[in-house]
């Protein structure tokens, strides 16, 4: 079969299997996700096409899909916000150590200083903008 009419019998048999894989990622995935992981199944085929003939086109969308399905997990468990472990807030020292006081009093300082010398006007933005 040459390159051209393996292209197109891929084309024309793709769209048969839009149902089974959007059955597949509802039964996996979030309702809303299932169009996006669909897309990038077939995004993945049009982009393995250009490579040569697939011999089996739906083992190979379906091991696409579990492809995309592990990637799009790993992708949302990254995404989780941690929180922050409570254990440890207890072994936090309530109290600023004394020389990151001393910083900051000194960089409360400066900011005060840099306010005092602006102008009335750009001090009463900064200030409105800020706070």
């Amino acid at each position: 079969m040459s390159r051209q009419a393996a292209e197109r019998s891929v084309a024309e048999a793709l769209p048969g299997y839009l149902p089974a894989l959007r059955r597949y990622f509802r039964r996996r995935a979030p309702g809303a996700e299932v169009e996006d992981l669909v897309q990038d199944v077939c995004l993945s085929v049009q982009a393995r096409r250009a490579q040569g003939e697939i011999e089996n086109l739906e083992a190979y969308l379906f091991t696409v899909a579990r492809h995309v399905l592990s990637q799009h997990a790993r992708k949302a468990a990254r995404r989780v916000n941690v929180q922050p472990d409570l254990e440890l807030e207890a072994f936090r020292d309530p109290e600023p150590e004394a020389d990151r006081r001393l910083l900051d009093r000194e960089a409360l300082r400066r900011v005060l200083q840099t306010l005092e010398e602006m102008s009335e006007r750009t001090r009463a933005i900064f200030v409105m903008h800020r706070f």
